[in-house]
């Protein structure tokens, strides 16, 4: 008898666990700078159970998240009274890369995005499997009006994950191999410049004129 009340109350205690879990959340926000070549991630994580809450608060650091993500910059904030944990990424590297397209005359950004793949651990025995949970290619995904977004469910509630492009953007979509999102944009008045077929011909004019200005000044 008393076997079998331990294991009603491990088992009431098992699926009260499982169902505070549930009732977490997890969003996440890809923004593509303007500029071009680095963007800004979010990741939020709220309404933790406190057991997991107060030792992810003990294991998350900024060496997890760089292992985790590779940024340039983490920001870690936790927030006590929701139970909640939001964390702020720069990323810089060649997953994000920015060209000029000379025959079409535009800008684009190209945004490699299987780096979302990977393991968030949370505690010594919970962990967040980014791998399974955004598996699907981005070609798969929603398009919005201007990027993508993926929205499931996990063992902590309902997951998205948001790609959002610059707002100059002229045109998005999915390169062929279904993970790179690529973003057309306008040419910046430096980029019309430099991509200009006169721009040799204004160097020379410069440089005779400037050759022209200095006889002057040294001869009279």
């Amino acid at each position: 008898m008393g076997k079998a009340i331990t294991i009603l109350l491990v088992a009431f205690l098992l699926t009260s666990f499982i169902i505070d879990t549930s009732q977490a959340g997890i969003s996440m926000l890809c923004t593509i700078n303007e500029g071009g070549g680095t963007a800004e991630f979010n990741l939020e994580i709220t309404d933790l159970n406190s057991t997991i809450y107060n030792e992810a608060k003990n294991m998350l650091n900024e060496t997890v998240i760089i292992e985790a993500v590779n940024p340039s910059f983490v920001e870690i904030n936790f927030n006590d009274t929701a139970s909640s944990i939001r964390i702020t990424c720069s990323i810089t590297d060649d997953r994000i890369r920015e060209e000029v397209d000379e025959k079409k005359m535009i800008r684009i950004i190209r945004v490699e995005t299987n780096w979302r793949k990977f393991v968030l651990p949370l505690t010594q025995n919970v962990s967040i499997n980014f791998v399974q949970l955004l598996s699907p290619k981005v070609s798969t995904w929603n398009k919005t009006e201007n990027g993508y977004i993926y929205h499931t469910n996990g063992d902590f509630g309902e997951v998205t994950f948001e790609i959002v492009g610059p707002g100059s953007a002229t045109n998005f979509y999915v390169a062929d191999d279904g993970e790179t999102v690529i973003f057309e944009l306008p040419l910046s008045k430096i980029d019309l410049i430099l991509n200009s077929p006169y721009i040799i011909l204004i160097v020379i004019i410069v440089i005779i004129l400037v050759a022209n200005i200095y006889r002057k000044i040294r001869y009279g």
